[in-house]
Protein backbone atom coordinates (compact mmCIF):
# COMPACT_ATOMS: atom_id res chain seq x y z
CA UNK A 1 0.00 0.00 0.00
CA UNK A 2 2.86 2.40 0.83
CA UNK A 3 4.34 2.00 -2.67
CA UNK A 4 0.95 2.70 -4.23
CA UNK A 5 0.35 5.85 -2.19
CA UNK A 6 3.89 7.08 -2.75
CA UNK A 7 3.60 6.43 -6.49
CA UNK A 8 0.34 8.35 -6.66
CA UNK A 9 1.90 11.27 -4.79
CA UNK A 10 4.91 11.42 -7.10
CA UNK A 11 2.78 11.19 -10.26
CA UNK A 12 0.40 13.89 -8.96
CA UNK A 13 3.32 16.15 -8.03
CA UNK A 14 4.87 15.67 -11.48
CA UNK A 15 1.57 16.52 -13.19
CA UNK A 16 1.19 19.61 -10.99
CA UNK A 17 4.71 20.80 -11.79
CA UNK A 18 4.27 20.25 -15.54
CA UNK A 19 1.03 22.26 -15.40
CA UNK A 20 2.76 25.02 -13.42
CA UNK A 21 5.59 25.01 -15.99
CA UNK A 22 3.10 25.44 -18.82
CA UNK A 23 1.47 28.37 -17.00
CA UNK A 24 4.87 30.00 -16.38
CA UNK A 25 5.82 29.61 -20.06
CA UNK A 26 2.48 31.03 -21.14
CA UNK A 27 2.95 34.01 -18.81
CA UNK A 28 6.56 34.58 -19.83
CA UNK A 29 7.72 34.23 -16.21
CA UNK A 30 11.28 33.06 -16.83
CA UNK A 31 12.21 32.58 -13.16
CA UNK A 32 9.09 30.45 -12.64
CA UNK A 33 9.94 28.43 -15.77
CA UNK A 34 13.38 27.66 -14.35
CA UNK A 35 11.96 26.86 -10.92
CA UNK A 36 9.27 24.54 -12.32
CA UNK A 37 11.81 22.81 -14.61
CA UNK A 38 13.98 22.07 -11.56
CA UNK A 39 10.93 20.81 -9.69
CA UNK A 40 10.13 18.46 -12.58
CA UNK A 41 13.65 17.03 -12.39
CA UNK A 42 13.16 16.42 -8.66
CA UNK A 43 9.78 14.75 -9.23
CA UNK A 44 11.22 12.52 -11.93
CA UNK A 45 14.11 11.60 -9.63
CA UNK A 46 11.62 10.68 -6.90
CA UNK A 47 9.59 8.61 -9.36
CA UNK A 48 12.65 6.68 -10.53
CA UNK A 49 14.04 6.31 -7.00
CA UNK A 50 10.81 4.86 -5.68
CA UNK A 51 11.32 1.84 -7.96
CA UNK A 52 14.90 1.07 -6.87
CA UNK A 53 16.80 -0.53 -4.01
CA UNK A 54 17.91 1.67 -1.11
CA UNK A 55 21.50 2.12 -2.33
CA UNK A 56 20.43 2.87 -5.90
CA UNK A 57 17.66 5.14 -4.61
CA UNK A 58 20.15 7.30 -2.72
CA UNK A 59 22.28 7.68 -5.86
CA UNK A 60 19.29 8.68 -8.00
CA UNK A 61 18.09 11.20 -5.43
CA UNK A 62 21.58 12.68 -5.24
CA UNK A 63 21.90 12.88 -9.00
CA UNK A 64 18.46 14.44 -9.46
CA UNK A 65 19.26 17.00 -6.74
CA UNK A 66 22.48 17.92 -8.54
CA UNK A 67 20.66 18.26 -11.87
CA UNK A 68 17.92 20.38 -10.29
CA UNK A 69 20.60 22.67 -8.83
CA UNK A 70 22.16 23.08 -12.28
CA UNK A 71 18.75 23.94 -13.75
CA UNK A 72 18.08 26.49 -10.98
CA UNK A 73 21.45 28.10 -11.78
CA UNK A 74 20.03 29.24 -15.12
CA UNK A 75 18.23 32.08 -13.32
CA UNK A 76 21.51 33.37 -11.89
CA UNK A 77 23.26 33.01 -15.23
CA UNK A 78 20.56 35.05 -16.94
CA UNK A 79 21.14 37.90 -14.52
CA UNK A 80 24.94 37.75 -14.64
CA UNK A 81 25.64 37.60 -18.35
CA UNK A 82 25.22 39.94 -21.29
CA UNK A 83 23.94 38.40 -24.53
CA UNK A 84 27.52 38.12 -25.81
CA UNK A 85 28.62 36.35 -22.61
CA UNK A 86 25.66 33.96 -22.83
CA UNK A 87 26.55 33.13 -26.43
CA UNK A 88 30.16 32.51 -25.44
CA UNK A 89 29.09 30.31 -22.49
CA UNK A 90 26.84 28.25 -24.77
CA UNK A 91 29.60 27.85 -27.35
CA UNK A 92 32.03 26.77 -24.61
CA UNK A 93 29.52 24.25 -23.26
CA UNK A 94 28.89 22.78 -26.71
CA UNK A 95 32.65 22.49 -27.26
CA UNK A 96 32.99 20.58 -23.96
CA UNK A 97 30.14 18.24 -24.94
CA UNK A 98 31.76 17.52 -28.30
CA UNK A 99 35.10 16.87 -26.64
CA UNK A 100 33.55 14.48 -24.09
CA UNK A 101 31.64 12.72 -26.90
CA UNK A 102 34.84 12.27 -28.93
CA UNK A 103 36.70 10.97 -25.86
CA UNK A 104 33.96 8.41 -25.19
CA UNK A 105 33.91 7.24 -28.82
CA UNK A 106 37.70 7.01 -28.92
CA UNK A 107 37.84 5.04 -25.66
CA UNK A 108 35.21 2.54 -26.82
CA UNK A 109 36.82 2.15 -30.24
CA UNK A 110 40.26 1.49 -28.71
CA UNK A 111 39.01 -0.71 -25.88
CA UNK A 112 37.05 -2.95 -28.23
CA UNK A 113 40.30 -3.98 -29.91
CA UNK A 114 42.03 -4.93 -26.66
CA UNK A 115 39.13 -6.25 -24.56
CA UNK A 116 37.02 -9.03 -26.12
CA UNK A 117 34.54 -8.85 -23.22
CA UNK A 118 33.91 -5.16 -23.85
CA UNK A 119 33.54 -5.86 -27.57
CA UNK A 120 30.83 -8.45 -26.87
CA UNK A 121 29.13 -6.13 -24.40
CA UNK A 122 29.30 -3.27 -26.90
CA UNK A 123 27.72 -5.39 -29.61
CA UNK A 124 24.79 -6.03 -27.26
CA UNK A 125 24.54 -2.38 -26.16
CA UNK A 126 21.31 -0.53 -25.58
CA UNK A 127 21.20 3.00 -27.02
CA UNK A 128 20.02 5.81 -24.77
CA UNK A 129 17.35 7.46 -26.87
CA UNK A 130 17.26 11.08 -25.76
CA UNK A 131 14.43 13.09 -27.29
CA UNK A 132 15.15 16.64 -26.19
CA UNK A 133 18.93 16.82 -26.60
CA UNK A 134 21.19 16.22 -29.55
CA UNK A 135 24.23 15.88 -27.29
CA UNK A 136 23.78 12.23 -26.27
CA UNK A 137 24.00 10.54 -29.66
CA UNK A 138 26.78 8.20 -28.51
CA UNK A 139 25.46 7.43 -25.03
CA UNK A 140 24.85 3.70 -24.54
CA UNK A 141 24.09 1.40 -21.62
CA UNK A 142 26.56 -1.47 -21.63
Amino acid sequence: ALDTYRGELVRAALAAEVTALARAIRGGAIEDVVSRAAAIVECMGAQIASELSLSARQRVVGISSDVAAHVRAATTQMQMYTDAEVSAAIADSVTRVRSADQALCSYVRNAMHSDPKLKTTYQEREKYRAVSTVHLNHCYWL
